[in-house]
C-alpha cells in the first residue's frame, strides 16, 4: 500500500514488544487469543517547514475479532464483529489518502490489532492490569475492550515520536450505546477542543453526519474503582458512549486538540445509500481528510480555504 510511497516510515511491534514497553490493557486484551496481537505505527514526515514537527496523530482501534472474551456476546451481536476493526480501517484509509496527495505535513497513525477470544489465559473479570501511562485498570467487563487496547495506544502516539503532536485523532467502532442515542445516521464525536469542534462541524458538512456528543467531568466520577485507579467499564450506568470517552480522555494530555470518534453506528450501515446496507461503508473517512486537510491548510500551509 506504502511501498512506492515516499517519506513513509512503517513500524510493527509484536505482543512481546508492547508488553515490554508497559502496554498491560493492550496486552489485557490480546492474551488469551491463539493469534497474537501486534501494534502497527506508520509515520509520514513531509513538513518542510518544521521537519522535527508531529502535526497530527491517528489512533484507529483494530479488533480483528472481538467475541467478548470470557464476557461472551450472544451470537446475534458476534456475527458482524470481523468489522470490529473499522476504525483501524478508517485511520489507514484517511493517512493512504494524505499520502497520496502529498500533503506537506508530519503526520503519525498507530493502530493495535488484537482478537479478542475466550481461552484458559484469557483475561477474567475483576483482573487488573497497568496502562502504559501508569493508570492501574479493572477489567469489570472483557467485552469493553476496545477502549483498553485505544488507552495504550493513544498513549503511545502522545509518547514515541520525537514530539507529542497538536492534534490527536481516533475512531473505534466502540459502543452500541451511540447507535442507540444517534441511530445509524449520525456519528458521535467526542472533543476537549472548541477549535477542533469548529473544523469538524465546518469541513463534515455536507459529506458526512456527525454530532458532538458530552465530554463531562460528571462522567469521570463513574470510572471510580475501589481496587484500581479506573474501571473499564462501570456497571448499571447509562451514557455509555460518553463513559466510554472519558475513560480513553483520561490517557490524553489535555493540552492537545483531541478528538474521539464513534463510528459504531455509521461504519456498518448504509443510510442514507441502501446498497451498502449490512457491509462496510467507508464513513467517515471523507470527512476525516477534509479536516486533516482543513489543519493543514490553515496551520501549515497557510492557504486559505473555503
Amino acid at each position: 500500500m506504502f511501498k512506492d510511497s515516499k517519506n513513509v516510515k512503517i513500524e510493527v511491534f509484536d505482543q512481546k514488544a508492547c508488553k515490554k514497553m508497559g502496554m498491560g490493557l493492550f496486552y489485557s486484551v490480546t492474551q488469551g487469543a491463539k493469534n497474537q496481537g501486534m501494534l502497527v505505527t506508520i509515520k509520514y514526515s513531509n513538513n518542510k517547514i518544521n521537519k522535527d514537527s508531529h502535526d497530527i496523530a491517528l489512533v484507529g482501534k483494530g479488533v480483528i475479532f472481538d467475541s467478548g472474551g470470557i464476557s461472551l456476546k450472544k451470537a446475534h451481536d458476534m456475527k458482524q464483529m470481523k468489522c470490529d476493526m473499522m476504525g483501524g480501517a478508517t485511520v489507514l484509509s484517511t493517512m493512504l489518502l494524505v499520502v497520496q496527495n502529498k500533503l506537506k505535513l508530519n503526520i503519525t497513525c498507530t493502530i493495535p490489532l488484537v482478537e479478542n477470544m475466550p481461552g484458559s489465559k484469557s483475561t477474567k473479570p475483576g483482573d487488573v492490569f497497568v496502562s502504559m501511562n501508569g493508570k492501574s485498570v479493572e477489567i469489570v467487563n472483557t467485552d469493553a475492550e476496545g477502549r483498553l487496547i485505544l488507552a495504550d495506544a493513544l498513549t503511545f502516539a502522545q509518547r514515541y515520536f520525537d514530539e507529542k503532536p497538536k492534534y490527536l485523532i481516533d475512531a473505534a467502532t466502540l459502543t452500541h450505546a451511540v447507535s442507540e442515542a444517534l441511530g445509524n445516521v449520525y456519528g458521535g464525536y467526542f472533543t476537549n477542543s472548541e477549535k477542533l469542534n469548529d473544523i469538524i462541524k465546518r469541513k463534515s458538512k455536507n459529506v458526512e453526519f456527525l454530532q458532538r456528543l458530552p465530554l463531562s467531568v460528571y462522567y469521570y466520577e463513574l470510572l471510580d474503582s475501589k481496587v484500581a485507579d479506573l474501571v473499564n467499564n462501570p456497571e448499571n450506568v447509562s451514557a455509555g458512549a460518553s463513559i466510554a470517552a472519558a475513560f480513553l480522555y483520561e490517557f490524553v494530555d489535555s493540552s492537545i486538540h483531541y478528538v474521539h470518534f464513534d463510528i459504531a453506528g455509521i461504519s456498518m450501515k448504509g443510510f442514507p445509500h441502501e446498497i451498502f446496507r449490512g457491509t462496510a461503508t467507508g464513513r467517515p473517512i471523507k470527512a476525516f481528510y477534509k479536516i486533516i486537510r482543513e489543519i493543514y491548510d490553515k496551520e501549515i500551509n497557510n492557504e486559505p480555504t473555503f
